[in-house]
């Protein structure tokens, strides 16, 4: 099985902000080098759609928040969030 670790670093919540705008955000693959990029990055959205897309695990202390930032700050990911859920 391959996981993925993700966290992703956030402004702060605020009143009618649950889910604040997107920092950045790292990851980890057992076996391989850690890696941290800016949410600005152009190559951050197509990265996260391959996670969404791929057979990855996707696990984190607190991944429910950090699908919803991913959500706030990409919504055209929403669907694939929800379809990764129903896989597991």
């Amino acid at each position: 099985m391959n996981v993925r670790v993700l966290d992703f670093e956030t402004a702060l919540f605020r009143p009618g902000v649950m889910a604040p705008e997107a920092v950045c955000f790292v990851w980890r693959v057992p076996g391989e080098e850690p890696g941290i990029m800016h949410a600005e990055d152009p190559r951050a959205l197509s990265l996260i759609r391959s996670w969404l897309e791929g057979p990855e695990l996707l696990v984190g202390h607190n991944v429910v928040y950090d699908l919803a930032v991913m959500c706030a700050r990409w919504p055209e990911l929403t669907q694939l969030v929800f379809k990764k859920y129903d896989k597991d």
